[in-house]
């Protein structure tokens, strides 16, 4: 269940598509949720989606030291995203700075991300070199009172919150270690096992995406539970530049829904994306010198006609210097206009940026020193990262790179220190969490029968809901459930139909918001809709 496991924004996003936020068309409500990840999977939005973007051709300048500046927003953003580029190919990958982590192993999905959780999840094969098992007792999270202010997050190396320890024993199957090259059988085995939790619960801010076309699933939503919702999507008319639905007809009843949430808890703020995969094309246009005022105000009336509180872009991505330089000075005007719209209407708005976090490419599409003060938070898609230019199964959805790893950029640390590394604080980056699957057909067992790294297996371009993973891609299917303790990834596994498929799951969740905690980060879902109806 991890949608009640988000203290995080949830975003409503309108479009689905690949790995990135590709709902720029028909899909999403993202309740605080950001829909621009950028994982490929196929796009389920009447939309099409965005041809995938090659990186692969961009230079990548070395990093800029900029002094950061800090922010008084406490909110977290969820998002979802879909994959619609590309990885580079060749070339030396710049090294990026690491940063102090915490790992600690955890059974509830996002619940245990919000407050204490559900029931345990139960655990799968793990390696040999597993140092713990998964806890069965929920995480106590605090309140929203607790949450941490990222008015205090500075740009200086992050550090690790104390642990507190705790003896757990549960049963742990032992599968074959993924790296080794002999085969062994697994074994079942009840052994004693320490798991450290950091003591500190929340993170800075917790924003999730909802899809526009699946957003009526709000009546399970505990708006206590999350800082920002992101609906997703809305467009830009390119006629009149006035900011427009792309579900006229339903967008009535889900604003009122959305305001119902944020009636029972003030401190959440409504958000609207605009264009993910699925409408990026038309940012040259709207954001360009000729047409970036009226695009402005629209969104500003938008925002006020409808009582919002923020707006997200999510441009997947600026293909040169000239759009790159557009989406940074729509970002300023944006919030030029914002602050002469609170004097009207007496609040303050939130403004965000969905982007990648693709090491090698970041500086060819965004000027990030440029853009992170007019931005209150940037919501990074490190999930979905895998895709056909990956040779071997590789996980998509890890915490931290695996040794030897082709791509070993891609991840969801080495993805937010990219952008510390240039300079933005802790306090303003929100890691991604997706809450979906990313399938590999034809997929032999390999030495250690798991599938995991093998090479000849095809990558299918088809987000898989968590939802669907459980019901269609379970045990009752002939899939086996594993777990990569040392980057803290989950995976599944079919040796009959030869299926292999990286995923976040309660575990992996709960590890990446230790990490976030510890650090200062703040979360981002993608997407709500994704979530399975408990």
């Amino acid at each position: 269940m991890w949608t009640s496991a988000l203290l995080i924004t949830v975003g409503v996003a309108m479009m689905m598509g690949t790995a990135s936020h590709a709902v720029g068309s028909a899909s999403g409500a993202q309740a605080v949720m950001t829909l621009n990840a950028r994982p490929i999977r196929k796009a389920r939005t009447t939309t099409k989606p965005r041809p995938a973007k090659n990186i692969s051709a961009k230079k990548v300048p070395s990093a800029t030291k900029v002094t950061p500046t800090t922010t008084t927003l406490a909110t977290v953003s969820v998002t979802t995203t879909v994959p619609d580029r590309q990885t580079p190919t060749g070339g030396s990958l710049p090294s990026v700075r690491p940063v102090t982590s915490s790992t600690a192993p955890a059974v509830t999905f996002l619940t245990a991300i919000i407050a204490g959780g559900p029931a345990a999840e139960t655990p799968g094969p793990v390696t040999p070199s597993e140092p713990t098992t998964i806890a069965s007792s929920a995480i106590s999270i605090g309140s929203l009172a607790s949450l941490p202010s990222t008015a205090a997050s500075t740009s200086a190396a992050p550090t690790t919150s104390a642990p507190v320890t705790s003896a757990i024993t549960a049963p742990i199957t032992t599968a074959p270690s993924s790296t080794s090259s002999s085969s062994s059988t697994s074994a079942t085995t009840s052994v004693a096992t320490t798991s450290t939790i950091p003591a500190a619960g929340r993170p800075a801010r917790v924003v999730v995406y909802s899809r526009f076309d699946m957003a009526d699933r709000f009546a399970g939503v505990d708006p206590m539970r999350l800082t920002h919702i992101i609906y997703a999507f809305v467009k830009t008319n390119t006629t009149t530049y006035a900011t427009e639905t792309l579900d006229p007809g339903g967008w009535p009843t889900r604003l009122t829904a959305l305001k119902e949430l944020r009636k029972a808890n003030p401190a959440l703020k409504l958000m609207v994306s605009v264009g993910g995969g699925g409408l990026s094309g038309d940012f040259p246009t709207i954001t360009s010198d000729a047409h970036r005022g009226a695009t402005v105000a629209g969104a500003m009336e938008f925002l006020r006609a409808n009582d919002l509180d923020g707006y997200d872009i999510d441009w997947e991505a600026p293909n040169n210097a000239v759009e790159k330089t557009q989406l940074t000075a729509f970002a300023a005007d944006l919030r030029v206009a914002m602050t002469k719209l609170s004097a009207t209407t007496k609040k303050a708005y939130v403004l965000s940026a969905a982007v990648f976090s693709y090491e090698i490419g970041i500086d060819g599409s965004f000027d990030v020193a440029a853009l992170s003060p007019s931005l209150d938070f940037f919501n990074v898609m490190t999930y979905g990262l895998g895709g056909p230019w990956y040779t071997l199964t590789e996980h998509t959805f890890g915490l931290r790179v695996a040794a030897g790893s082709e791509f070993p950029l891609n991840a969801i640390e080495p993805g937010l220190t990219s952008y510390r590394n240039r300079g933005v604080p802790s306090g303003k980056l929100n890691a991604g969490v997706g809450f979906y699957g990313q399938k590999v057909s034809n997929v032999e067992p390999g030495p250690n029968g798991d599938g995991y790294r093998v090479t000849g297996g095809r990558w299918d371009p088809e987000e898989i809901f968590f939802s669907e993973l459980q019901a269609s891609f379970g045990p009752a299917q002939g899939f086996t459930d594993y777990y990569a303790p040392d980057i803290e990834a989950a995976y599944r596994y079919n040796p009959t139909t030869k299926q292999w498929i990286s995923y976040a799951n309660a575990r992996s969740i709960n590890a990446e918001r230790v990490w976030a905690v510890a650090n200062g980060y703040g979360l981002m879902v993608w997407s709500l809709a994704n979530d399975d109806a408990s």
